[in-house]
Formats: structure tokens, sequence, C-alpha cells
């Protein structure tokens, strides 16, 4: 299932960059702890990899944070 619209790929990938930096890890390290490749995360980041939510469930997990915060991270 993909992410459903309202969210372009491009703010969720602004956001998954973003709360990565704030844990301090690279895109090897979040991708290791999300079982994920480092390309991955970047196509991700980069907004040009539509993610599924099991996807963004992965990484929010792997952020220790839930998939409502990681998709509203920055916003405040």
């Amino acid at each position: 299932m993909s992410l459903q619209a309202g969210a372009s790929d491009e703010a969720v990938g602004r956001r998954v960059r973003a709360a990565r930096k704030y844990a301090g890890l690279t895109q090897v390290e979040l991708g290791e702890r999300a079982d994920l490749d480092q390309a991955v995360i970047s196509r991700l980041e980069n907004g040009t990899h539509q993610p599924r939510v099991d996807t963004l469930e992965r990484v929010a997990a792997a952020l220790d944070m839930s998939l409502a915060d990681l998709l509203a991270f920055g916003r405040l």
C-alpha cells in the first residue's frame, strides 16, 4: 500500500531527512536499523521513491518514533 495523497513524496523525503539528521544518523546507519539499503533511504529522502506505508513504518521505528510523528516531523 502506498502513502495516500496529501503528503507529496518530496515532503515525506524532507521529513525523513530532517528526522534522520536530528537523530544523528547517516543514511547507511538508518538503512541498517530499518533493514533497507542506503540507496532506498537516499531515493526516499530525495523524493524519487514513492514510499510504501510499511517502508515508512520501518523507517519510523528505526528512528524510535511513530509513523504519525515522522510524517509531522518539522511541521511545528
